[in-house]
């Protein structure tokens, strides 16, 4: 049986874009900022500090969360009570241009996908990134919005708005299109 989660927020409406289970709490990830749930999801609190509202993508990593979304990347080093800006290495754009639709780890890489920046890689748990700036260009030379990311074993896809799929077989080193049979503009 499905009920209503109950974000208690300002918002005329409010959903729960991405959910991760940690240490036995659940976490939500919304347009209102993060939530956790002590109790398997029957009530929530506010679990957000700093700019993290607008929360599209949540991940953990070893002993870290991160939190993805429209003003960059967060982490939190406590179990997810308070949330630290991990942008370091991004430009500094406006905020609609940090926006970041996903982060997805992979054994000690993390992977972010941007909105108009394109995919960025952390080899230290987010204290750094660096931007591939070869893969997912687009002709105008700016790049395709990233919105998703899977792995099946060595193998790492990325999907786009306007390109298809995008993959690597070696960490995300090298990226070729992947599109055979997707409509055009996938």
């Amino acid at each position: 049986t499905f009920s209503d989660a109950g974000f208690a927020t300002n918002y005329s409406w409010v959903y729960a874009t991405s959910l991760i289970r940690w240490k036995g709490d659940l976490l939500a990830a919304t347009l209102a900022g993060i939530y956790r749930s002590t109790n398997d999801g029957t009530t929530w609190q506010y679990s957000s500090t700093g700019d993290t509202s607008d929360v599209g993508c949540l991940a953990s990593e070893d002993q870290f969360l991160f939190a993805a979304g429209s003003s960059g990347i967060f982490r939190s080093t406590d179990d997810g009570f308070t949330w630290n800006t991990s942008n370091n290495g991004f430009p500094p754009k406006p905020l609609y241009q940090r926006r970041t639709d996903f982060i997805f780890p992979l054994d000690s890489l993390l992977f972010a996908g941007t909105y108009s920046n394109g995919l960025w890689k952390s080899t230290n748990r987010g204290d750094t990134w660096v931007q591939d700036t070869v893969a997912f260009k687009n002709g105008n030379g700016s790049y395709y919005p990233l919105v998703s990311f899977a792995s099946s074993g060595d193998t790492l896809y990325a999907g786009s708005q306007g390109a298809g799929v995008f993959r690597s077989t070696d960490a995300g080193k090298s990226w070729t299109r992947f599109n055979d049979g997707l409509p055009p503009n996938a």
